[in-house]
């Protein structure tokens, strides 16, 4: 899906009255937070031919929960393994030619070639990790969740957007005034 081909799709179901406030675009879904709800569309199907659209108006909204999970650095154990078994490998290696009986210098050569490999694969994991993510999650008064949607990490600022809007549409609750003494 891309963003601007959505929209001209999406343009359809948000009426006149309601203003389009941000979008996000997504390998699987599309969505749209106006003034009034936030729409969600999602494609289906084997050919993705079905389209299925969620729209969940603010009134409806008690809570909002944002988890922000961030791309973690390296994976230092794993890198400080690789190096450790690279290193054996390579002495592994080096002391088999240096050495004169077939057997152990074949014994050798193998846990060198082994100890290399699993080192290499060791060093490429330390550095192959997950992606981050924004989780948001809408819930009732009654705390069921009425939506729950996983965003690529650099969506952040839409869910930001929409805890501020959701927000912004409940009027705070009215302040009693009492005078004391």
């Amino acid at each position: 899906m891309t963003l601007q081909n959505d929209i001209t799709e999406i343009k359809s179901f948000v009426p006149d009255e309601e203003t389009m406030i941000d979008a996000y675009s997504s390998e699987e879904a599309t969505g749209v937070l106006t003034d009034r709800r936030f729409i969600h569309f999602k494609l289906s199907g084997k050919e993705d031919n079905k389209t299925i659209i969620n729209s969940t108006y603010f009134d409806e909204v008690a809570k909002t929960i944002i988890e922000h999970n961030t791309t973690p650095d390296i994976d230092k154990e794993s890198l400080g393994y690789g190096i450790i078994s690279l290193f054996v490998a390579l002495v592994s290696i080096v002391v088999s030619t240096q050495t004169s009986g077939s057997a152990i210098t074949g014994l050798l050569a193998v846990i060198g070639i082994g100890l290399g490999v699993m080192g290499i694969v060791l060093v490429v994991e330390a550095y192959n990790t997950p992606d981050g993510s924004v989780v948001f999650v809408l819930k009732a008064a009654d705390d069921n969740t009425i939506v729950r949607i996983r965003l690529p990490e650099d969506h952040a600022e839409f869910t930001e957007k929409l805890s501020q809007t959701i927000s912004n549409a409940h009027q705070p609750p009215k302040q009693l005034k009492r005078t004391v003494g």
